[in-house]
């Protein structure tokens, strides 16, 4: 530990923030010398270093941006799968005005910048996640993954017609990932930071919303806006087939399953 924050942290109080079996673990880490947070992800080769230096270039590129904060990268081992974090401040946005206001500056913000080196991620590599997806819910839920192939057909058919405007994306942006500080929305976790679709992380956002039972009528104005219904709906099929394997209410996943096939404005 004391090789981690550069001194003896007396006390240590660590807590499990968030876990993912066989994906990844955030510890938060308390001591004397404050609050910091440990990412711990699967090891793959080559990947802990890139995604470090990517979160770099961002830090540069918005440690003072009045618009969107990021958590400061402090450590690293990616032999390990270890990221150390700053604390980034501020409280969950509640989704209604000033709070959306921010939240869409900090999006703005983002997709002006020219970070180097992010990989890109069109509409055929999500066709082949929701496809991978559909796989194993053939092998391990067949009944669902029948009853879902109709409609998951047809959106494959829109998405692969739909042409993307690329620029920098979040691509896991959800309401967990966002504090409100000041005004100013602060977004963790960029490790698939892509280019990509500029509608992405919106359509993305809205269906995590929608999943956590918000009131979302007064977003959805945001779904006549290009792309944006288009990739609200990738994330629920692709949400819906991740969460068939957990213990979600029955009630809750045929709320989800309903969306898929919600009418598209685009």
């Amino acid at each position: 530990m004391a090789d981690l924050i550069g001194g003896d942290p007396g006390p240590v109080a660590v807590r499990l923030v968030s876990h993912r079996l066989g994906k990844r673990a955030v510890l938060r880490i308390n001591s004397r010398s404050g609050v910091v947070y440990v990412r711990l992800g699967a090891v793959k080769s080559g990947d802990g270093a890139e995604r470090l230096a990517r979160h770099h270039a961002l830090w540069h590129a918005f440690g003072s941006s009045a618009s969107l904060r990021i958590p400061e990268p402090l450590w690293t081992a990616p032999d390990l799968g270890l990221s150390l974090l700053g604390t980034l401040p501020g409280q969950p946005a509640d989704f209604r005005g000033p709070d959306c206001d921010a939240t869409a500056r900090a999006l703005a913000a983002f997709r002006a910048d020219e970070p180097v080196g992010l990989p890109t991620h069109r509409c055929a590599d999500k066709a082949l996640l929701l496809e991978y997806r559909h796989d194993r819910c053939r092998l391990y839920l067949p009944g669902f993954a029948h009853a879902l192939a109709p409609r998951l057909r047809l959106f494959l058919k829109r998405l692969a017609s739909h042409q993307s405007d690329l620029r920098p994306c979040h691509r896991d942006l959800h309401e967990k990932q966002i504090l409100i500080a000041d005004g100013v929305a602060g977004i963790l976790d960029f490790d698939t930071a892509s280019l990509a679709d500029r509608a992405l992380d919106p359509g993305n956002l809205l269906a995590h919303i929608f999943l956590a039972g918000y009131d979302d009528r007064p977003l959805r104005a945001a779904l006549d806006r290009p792309g944006v219904a288009l990739w609200r709906q990738a994330a629920l099929f692709r949400l819906a087939m991740i969460y068939a394997y957990t213990s979600i209410p029955d009630a809750a996943l045929h709320r989800l399953l309903g969306e898929t096939s919600s009418h598209d404005r685009d």
